[in-house]
């Protein structure tokens, strides 16, 4: 089913647009007084190549020569992981996103859902990685995939009275899977693998034809305007040293009396040098001036003689361009026959262009605008791509001039997911030219927060022309124009949120490809800016590394470096940086796999020298496994197969799913140290453990009997004792709604219940009533601060799945107890007879 979009752009007067690296680069120059003048400091940084940093390629054991302690410390060096490849799978292409790790049935197994680049969606079994029998998976399609799956089941508080809805046969609670395609479709797909539920496509940016003109005829004029100014330099006489007279100071008098010029030194080195410098400017000059002259004359000269033949062919032409346009309609005719209303529409209008929508990024699924309905929010990027046009939309803009390097742009597109994904709010952020050093792409996803606590959400989003923008959940307008957006160097990375400081306000990072790193407050002042000196591609990952109860920040860079930062200060944390021997382009993912340091974290970082690293937060020593691949992907780190250790699952652009499992000697896995996906939610991207989160305490598969169904759950928040502003008190992050949604999947049944705390609980539980029928379902727990941070949980249940135990009792109990009776009568008589 194709749903029709219907097309709007909210009206944006602040649309930045850029048709040369100078719109960016003057307006941040130091010499301009912009009150948001961040930037210039970002913009004056470049990142160093790549080869700068090979003597650090390969660090091993490294010394702590501390003056404070007589002996060397030795840190570093190797550190067994006690992990080995449990299998691999290879897929039909390369994976670019990053795996999801879901129960796709229900049955208390998870699943390795694979987004390829090309050709398919493959599901992969936990145990072996084979690919999943059952269903119509592989999921094959045209387009490309550069982001990652979306989970959605409809527990919203508020339901769809759509006569299309109610007219539907299928289950509302169905657990569905959505994705985003290169060429702008929105597909959908169930735990079956069907993907003829719903089909939507995003609707093309409308964007003023000569919005770059305006642009280029100013850079025209003032090009202009510095020549002049170089004809006119050129034709003053230079003046001699001692020329008082048109020098602009008045000739020193005997007297003492006069303006005299400011004292000079003159030396015989300097005076020769200065005369050489003025001829060669002067020389130049003149060949610039007579070089524009002479190009001048011979557009004169030309246009004059061409003007005979132009009125010689004129009468010629206008046959022929009357048999081209009469053709030219026919084929137009002939092509709106076949085409829909929207497009029809937009090729009528001569004044706008509509440019094709394209997603390279993952779509996220939040409530932004705080209706009770959650929203599926894209990053769109769109631009002409000629090898995936269309052949009558390339032959229309070739026909009107269009060309496709003048119309680039980046905007965010809300669809409501329960109204067939209608376009409910868009907005354009960027419009720019293919030529520039800032071009209109939008690599990251969104993040949605309420990062002033003012009880609407804010949509925080990074362009690749380096703005960094923070939006107003609801109109989609600029939260504060004073502030923001904030321009940085070109950003590819998504922005990640937490409370840097402890203040019960959450920050937002970050990284450009500059190598900047920024942390900018609620109010867009910057905590603090680093420049790490090479490109930053992939975003940061936030936890206690070495367990000092204090948080960092953990970036990955094109120089091979993993840098760990104090999220307070920026401040480079000891042992780090460490190096790899290859560029890192894949977030740095964060677990307990070494059972050795039971406080501090591993960092799992994939290099393009093919090894897969594994470091010790606090030590320093690492493992190295060799997978000979390279990754965009972040690892995942999950209890995969249900044995109670934590699994590596690693996706390379060789096209292979690699899976690694801790040995029994390794770390129990805990609940909050899975990292299924490669954000934990729209907003929750620290890792959670000892840090903030929520978790059932009977997560076990087991079947639920009966008319009720108790679920137990612990809630953790240890964010007020972390960092220099701890406070041993309630925290300052309530307050916190939890909510506890029974999800009957297979007979659309649905339960669910809230509960609201001043501050958290150590344990506490909800009571739901289960369907009366056999189903299999999920338990779903949320818990929602004050700054509408999410921290979920989820497993998988069944209902009345095994009632034929009681039936085989019922009907197995009769014939035991004639049996014994029987036994009892037989030995009665034996005993009679004897006796």
């Amino acid at each position: 089913m194709c749903s029709s979009l219907l097309f709007f752009v909210s009206s944006a007067s602040d649309i930045k647009q850029i048709t040369h690296d100078d719109d960016v680069l003057m307006k941040y120059s130091s010499d301009n007084t912009n009150t948001n003048n961040d930037g210039s400091i970002f913009l004056q940084r470049k990142a160093k190549p790549d080869a700068s940093f090979k003597e650090k390629i390969g660090r091993g054991i490294l010394t702590d020569d501390s003056k404070k302690t007589k002996k060397k410390k030795f840190v570093g060096g190797y550190c067994p992981s006690n992990v080995h490849l449990k299998w691999r799978q290879r897929v039909s292409s390369s994976v670019y996103a990053t795996p999801l790790l879901v129960d796709v049935h229900n049955d208390g197994h998870k699943e390795v859902l694979v987004n390829t680049f090309v050709h398919a969606i493959e599901l992969l079994e936990p145990e072996t990685g084979q690919p999943v029998a059952n269903g119509r998976f592989p999921i094959f399609r045209e387009s490309k995939l550069h982001g990652s799956t979306a989970v959605y089941v409809n527990n919203d508080d508020t339901k769809n009275n759509n006569k299309s809805n109610n007219n539907n046969n299928r289950n509302n609670n169905e657990k569905k899977f959505i994705v985003a395609t290169y060429d702008g479709e929105i597909l959908e797909f169930n735990a079956r693998g069907d993907v003829d539920v719903k089909v939507a496509r995003l609707p093309r940016a409308k964007v003023t034809k000569d919005w770059f003109k305006e642009k280029e005829t100013e850079r025209e004029r003032k090009e202009k305007e510095h020549l002049e100014e170089l004809k006119r330099k050129a034709k003053e006489p230079m003046r001699a040293p001692g020329d008082w007279e048109h020098s602009g100071f008045d000739a020193p008098s005997l007297s003492g009396h006069g303006r005299e010029p400011p004292p000079e030194e003159i030396s015989e080195k300097s005076e020769e040098s200065r005369r050489r410098g003025r001829k060669v400017l002067a020389e130049s000059t003149l060949e610039d001036i007579k070089f524009t002259m002479d190009d001048e004359d011979g557009e004169d000269s030309s246009s004059t003689n061409n003007d005979d033949d132009d009125e010689e062919e004129e009468e010629e032409g206008t046959n022929v361009l009357e048999e081209d346009e009469t053709e030219e309609t026919e084929e137009e005719t002939e092509e709106e026959e076949e085409e829909d209303e929207t497009r029809i529409r937009e090729r009528k209008d001569a004044n706008n262009v509509y440019i094709d929508a394209h997603v390279l990024c993952s779509p996220i699924i939040a409530d932004v605008d705080n209706d009770g309905r959650k929203e599926l929010i894209l990053a769109v990027s769109y631009f002409f791509d000629e090898e995936r046009e269309d052949l009558s939309s390339m032959q229309y803009r070739k026909r009107n001039k269009i060309e496709a390097e003048k119309y680039l742009a980046t905007g965010i597109v809300l669809l409501d997911i329960a109204n067939e994904y209608r376009v409910k709010n868009s907005v354009i952020l960027d419009v720019s030219v293919e030529a520039t050093a800032f071009r209109a792409r939008a690599f990251s996803q969104p993040t949605v927060l309420d990062i002033d606590k003012d009880s609407t959400n804010e949509l925080i989003v990074a362009t690749s022309t380096g703005n960094v923008y923070v939006l107003n959940g609801k109109t989609l307008e600029n939260k504060n124009p004073r502030q923001f957006p904030k321009q940085m160097g070109e950003i590819q990375a998504p922005i990640v949120v937490a409370d840097f400081d402890n203040d019960g306000y959450y920050e937002f990072i970050a990284c450009d490809l500059r190598g900047n790193v920024a942390v900018f407050t609620k109010d867009g002042d910057i905590l603090w800016e680093k420049n790490l000196q090479s490109a930053i591609s992939a975003n940061p990952t936030l936890g206690d590394v070495d367990g000092d109860h204090f948080l960092e920040i953990v970036v990955g860079t094109s120089s091979g470096a993993i840098h760990v930062l104090s999220a307070e200060t920026g401040e480079e944390k000891y042992p780090f940086p460490f190096y790899t021997g290859g560029r890192i382009l894949a977030p740095v993912a964060l677990g307990r796999v070494r059972k050795a340091s039971p406080e501090s974290l591993s960092l799992v970082a994939t290099s393009f020298d093919g090894y897969v690293y594994i470091i010790d937060g606090k030590t320093g020593c690492r493992d190295v496994i060799d997978v000979g691949e390279t990754s965009y992907a972040l690892p995942l780190i999950d209890d995969l197969t249900n044995s109670g250790y934590l699994s590596i699952i690693l996706a390379t652009m060789n096209g292979e799913v690699h899976c690694f499992e801790a040995t029994h000697s390794g770390p129990h896995a805990h609940a909050l140290e899975g990292q299924q996906s490669q954000f934990l939610s729209a907003n929750l991207m620290t890792h959670r453990n000892k840090y903030f989160g929520i978790y059932g305490e009977d997560r076990g598969y087991f079947d639920a009997r009966g008319e009720f169904m108790t679920i137990k759950y612990r809630m953790r928040d240890n964010r007020s004792i972390f960092g220099s502003k701890m406070k041993k008190k309630a925290s300052n992050f309530g307050p916190y709604v939890v909510t506890v949604t029974l999800n009957a999947l297979d007979v659309n049944f649905m339960e669910k219940a809230s509960k609201y705390y001043e501050d958290v609980m150590e344990i506490d539980q909800i009571t739901l009533r289960v369907p009366k029928v056999k189903s299999r379902g999920e338990i779903f727990i949320e818990m929602k601060d004050g700054s509408g941070v999410v921290a979920t949980d989820t497993y998988s249940v069944s209902f009345h799945e095994r009632h034929y135990r009681i039936l085989k009792w019922i009907v197995a109990l009769p014939f035991i107890g004639m049996t014994y009776m029987m036994k009892q009568a037989t030995e009665r008589v034996k005993t009679t007879k004897v006796n």
